[in-house]
């Protein structure tokens, strides 16, 4: 009879968190708000124009992830690449240069120089250099 007492007490100790875990829970949870709440307040800090609600979910799993970043570093990451797409797809709607266009028809201005992409940097490089060491 006392074998089958202590065997329920022990099943309802393992079966049931125990105190110490749910406070180990809380305490865990309470962590991760004040830490979130901080993010927020360094967010808020760098980025005043900011609708907080409108965060996106991309940034959010960024800092979220296995390999956390700072919500704030999530979010600069974020806005760099958005600003990076916004002013790529400006600059694909300008007309490439092409020799010609500058008074010398074998040179290019700087203008024309700083809206080429790589690859037209690339294949007019010789061209570059003696517009750029004309100047």
């Amino acid at each position: 009879m006392t074998d089958e007492i202590i065997e329920s007490v022990l099943t309802e100790n393992t079966e049931q968190p125990s105190e110490l875990d749910l406070l180990k829970g809380e305490l865990s949870r309470y962590r991760e708000r004040e830490t979130r709440e901080a993010e927020l307040a360094a967010l808020r800090e760098l980025f005043p124009e900011l609708d907080i609600s409108a965060i996106p979910d991309e940034v959010i799993e960024a800092s979220r992830a296995p390999q956390t970043l700072p919500l704030t570093a999530a979010y600069a990451i974020y806005a760099r690449r958005k600003e990076m797409r916004v002013r790529s797809a400006s600059e694909a709607k300008k007309p490439l240069p092409t020799p010609g266009q500058s008074p010398e028809s074998d040179t290019f201005t700087r203008e024309e120089i700083s809206r080429m992409s790589r690859a037209d940097v690339r294949r007019n490089y010789s061209k570059i250099m003696r517009s750029l060491s004309a100047n």
